[in-house]
């Protein structure tokens, strides 16, 4: 019987052969069409995911409010106070790891050119596992003038991955001072939020520390790590009180010299893995 079948719908389509053709052209169309959107759609709410314990890790983020209580948007950057602050006050977050991008040049021979780079603090591995081919995750940026390249980076400077006690002389100031590798990465997969040849320490001053004003000096992104029982709206609570407490007298010295600030920030947290597509 299928046989048939399959006789009589050859010769049909021997009759009919420009309605046949718009008619498998179409649905072969369709069929590669709904493919490549499955594939896109895959590949974007998978993201992420690769990371262990993904699911504890959040972005701080801030709420943004004009005086007449209007929402004037939301954004990530913070500074260097939020993440220390918040983990030694705040019950439910266990660690915070600062993120800062940035340009460096290095000089290689007599050739100078300008990288894009990650500075980190010492932690970093301990939060994002991102796994490496050569070097300590503990320790690998624990030294001032260290340096983490990722594979690629580590070929294109060296020739090869191997390359942890090599060094790379970046810029300070007007002179080029060593850096010594303490790690080699493997490149980070495409669907990684976080991007990264060169990896440096986030230095922070003891200066920039007691500012209390830095609260207000925001230019990198703070993830902290939340306990397994965590809530997050009893964590963002706790870190919004937490603020109000901390800022009280830089915002009465910050109004006494400038007048009213013009927002208030209201804490946040956002899942790591809602970053890509919000």
């Amino acid at each position: 019987m299928f046989r048939n079948y399959f006789i009589i719908a050859l010769r049909n389509l021997s009759r009919h052969k420009t309605y046949a053709f718009i008619n498998i052209a179409g649905l072969s169309i369709g069929l590669a069409c709904s493919m490549l959107i499955i594939l896109y759609v895959k590949d974007e709410v998978s993201y992420d995911r690769f990371l262990a314990a993904v699911n504890q890790i959040y972005r701080v983020v801030k709420q943004n409010t004009d005086l007449k209580g209007n929402k004037t948007g939301k954004d990530s950057n913070t500074g260097f106070f939020q993440g220390p602050g918040f983990t030694a006050n705040v019950p439910g977050i266990q660690s915070f790891v600062r993120v800062q991008s940035g340009f460096q040049d290095i000089k290689k021979g007599t050739e100078v050119t300008s990288h894009e780079l990650l500075y980190v603090d010492s932690n970093f591995f301990s939060v994002f596992s991102f796994p490496l081919i050569y070097g300590n995750a503990a320790t690998c940026l624990k030294e001032v003038h260290s340096i983490v390249l990722s594979e690629t980076e580590a070929k294109k400077q060296f020739g090869t991955t191997d390359a942890v006690g090599k060094t790379v002389m970046f810029k300070s100031g007007e002179a080029f001072i060593p850096y010594t590798v303490t790690a080699v990465a493997k490149r980070t997969p495409q669907n990684s939020s976080i991007q990264f040849d060169i990896l440096l320490p986030l230095i922070v001053s003891t200066h920039d520390l007691q500012d209390a004003e830095g609260w207000f000096n925001q230019f990198l992104n703070t993830f902290v790590v939340l306990s397994p029982q965590a809530k997050v709206s009893l964590v963002e609570a706790g870190m919004q009180k937490f603020y109000i407490d901390d800022t009280r007298e830089a915002i009465k010295i910050i109004t006494e010299r400038f007048g009213p600030m013009q927002n208030k920030e209201q804490y946040q947290l956002q899942p790591y893995t809602d970053m890509h597509l919000n």
